[in-house]
Order: C-alpha cells, then sequence, then structure tokens
C-alpha cells in the first residue's frame, strides 16, 4: 500500500510538473511572501528570466496603484481567509509597460507550509483573440449572407437552428426568426420525404443533388435541390444537418413539359398510321415505328444502326 501510494505521489508531482511547464498561462507559487518558482509563461510576460524572479515580492510586479490592493488579498489568502479567487490586476513588466492580468489565486498546503499557487492570464492576448474571432465571426456572417444558394443547419429532432437570407426569402417567410421557430417537416409537401431523408443522409453521411418538393410560408410548392451532411461528434453522434439548398422549380418545370412533349410524341410515332423511320445527321436509322416494321417487313435489330439508303 504504502509503495502504491508513493507511486501515486510521484505520478501526481510529474503530471503536475508537465502542467506548470507546458501552460499557455504563466504561473508562479509564493512561500513566505517571495515568488520561489515561476514557469517560462510567466517570467516572458513580464520580461525576466526565472533567476532574476526568484525571491521577489510578487507586489513589486504589480502596478503601483494595485500594490496596496494585491498586498492585503495576498495577507488574505495566507491567512486562510480566501482559499481560491480570482482578481484583475495591472501588472508591469520589466520595462514599466503596464499589463492588463487577470489572477487566479489558490491557497495549497504542501507538509504543513502555506503556499500560493497564482495564475496569470494575460488580457491582452485574451482580448485580442476575442478581436479576431469577432473579425472571422464577420467575414463569416457577411459571406453566409452573401450567398444566393440558400442555406441551413438542422437539428435531428427537427428544429432549425440556422439560416441565412436567401433561404428565408426563398421559403416566403417575414424573417429569419419567424422561420427558425417553424418545425422543419412544415417545410415538406409530404412530411414523410423529411425522414426518408433523414435516414438515408445519416446512412450515408452526405447527399448531393438531393431532389425533394418543399413548400412555403404561405403553403406554394417548389422544388429545391439540396447538398448536405452530417455532422457528429467524437461519439459518432449526429449534432446538426448543414447544407444548402436551390430552387430549381423554373427547371424542373421545364423538364416535366418535355417529358409530357416526350411522351406525347412518343405515342404518336409508335401509333402513326404511316411508316415512319428516324435518322441521324448522316442517314443513319434510329428508330422505326410499328407501321414501318409492318410494311416493309424489318425487326429493329435489322434497322437500327444501318444507313436508310
Amino acid at each position: 500500500m504504502t509503495v502504491n501510494r508513493s507511486q501515486d505521489i510521484a505520478l501526481e508531482q510529474s503530471l503536475y510538473e508537465l502542467l506548470f511547464n507546458q501552460s499557455h498561462d504563466g504561473i508562479f507559487l509564493i512561500r513566505d511572501g517571495v515568488i520561489a518558482r515561476a514557469n517560462d509563461a510567466f517570467c516572458k510576460l513580464h520580461g525576466y528570466e526565472e533567476s532574476e524572479i526568484i525571491g521577489k515580492s510578487p507586489v513589486d510586479l504589480v502596478h503601483p496603484e494595485d500594490q496596496e490592493i494585491a498586498r492585503d488579498r495576498i495577507a488574505a489568502f495566507l491567512r486562510g481567509e480566501i482559499p481560491s479567487a480570482s482578481y484583475v490586476y495591472r501588472s508591469r513588466h520589466r520595462d514599466g509597460t503596464p499589463l492588463d492580468v487577470e489572477v487566479t489565486t489558490r491557497l495549497a498546503h504542501f507538509e504543513k507550509e502555506a503556499i500560493l499557487q497564482v495564475i496569470v492570464r494575460n488580457l491582452e492576448e485574451v482580448r485580442a483573440a476575442r478581436a479576431a474571432l469577432d473579425e472571422a465571426e464577420t467575414r463569416y456572417r457577411a459571406l453566409f449572407e452573401s450567398i444566393p444558394v440558400g442555406i441551413y443547419r438542422t437539428t435531428p429532432d427537427g428544429r432549425i437552428i440556422e439560416a441565412n437570407q436567401a433561404l428565408v426569402n426563398m421559403l416566403g417567410y417575414a424573417d429569419r426568426e419567424t422561420l427558425l421557430a417553424a418545425p422543419v417537416e412544415s417545410g415538406y409537401a409530404e412530411p414523410e420525404a423529411r425522414r426518408t431523408w433523414q435516414e438515408r443522409i445519416e446512412r450515408e453521411g452526405m447527399i448531393s443533388g438531393s431532389e425533394a418538393v418543399w413548400r412555403t410560408y404561405d403553403g406554394k410548392e417548389l422544388w429545391v435541390e439540396e447538398h448536405a451532411r452530417a455532422v457528429r461528434d467524437e461519439n459518432g453522434i449526429v449534432l446538426y444537418y448543414e447544407g444548402t439548398a436551390q430552387d430549381i422549380s423554373e427547371r424542373k418545370t421545364i423538364e416535366m413539359a418535355l417529358d409530357r412533349e416526350r411522351a406525347y410524341f412518343e405515342q404518336l410515332f409508335a401509333n402513326a398510321p404511316e411508316a415512319v423511320v428516324l435518322c441521324d445527321n448522316e442517314g443513319m436509322v434510329q428508330q422505326t415505328n410499328r407501321e414501318f416494321r409492318t410494311l416493309f417487313g424489318y425487326e429493329d435489330s435489322e434497322t437500327v444502326g444501318r444507313h436508310i439508303d
């Protein structure tokens, strides 16, 4: 049991050392009112080598206007009045440059000795990261809204959680909020089509060029072409589906009209009372009707692909 406990302690110390040295945030330890250890991130933030910072009072690294409150808080920690807390200070670089930092302090005891562990986060870096994130979000949103094709994100339980303006316009909704409040199935001409689509995308992971009949806010039907994928978590559970939808109603109307014309022509061709033969530009026979085969005694296999002469 003693051996195992010793091994556990050694492992904990090893892991702590790894976290201490590799942390992006500055970390230092206060013992007897002075800095006993400091990691590289803390030293770089303040412009010191570790050998120069060991033995210094942590208050010396605080902006003069914040030193009194920092001194009082350190004393309160060491008295055990505050076990753990976070504050914002103005720290100082070695060259005197002020630094806005967030300080998280925790009191610990090692062999009855009180030691403060202090984690220091550079708020300038945090603000810069947030600004970069905000800028990226602004660019993404501008691109998202400028694309003329509908873009959506829906959940497996049938909620719409994202939609661009093109989709709002295509479906005839007054605004995005009204569309997001509508259940996904209400947008399908046949609710069963949604369930079939969902089974397919969960099975295949991605769908490209899928066609479906959707329903607009005022009940009109329109044909759409979708390209979508299922987004899963690390355990393979579907989080949401995201994709694009393009209104192809005009194209489908033309295609269906052509199909009707083709069917009508095929019927006329097959039942014409005269012998009819279709040839390409080179005079090669492509098709003959029933009256042609009856009149001349040929089968299709004997005429198709031969020259009309």
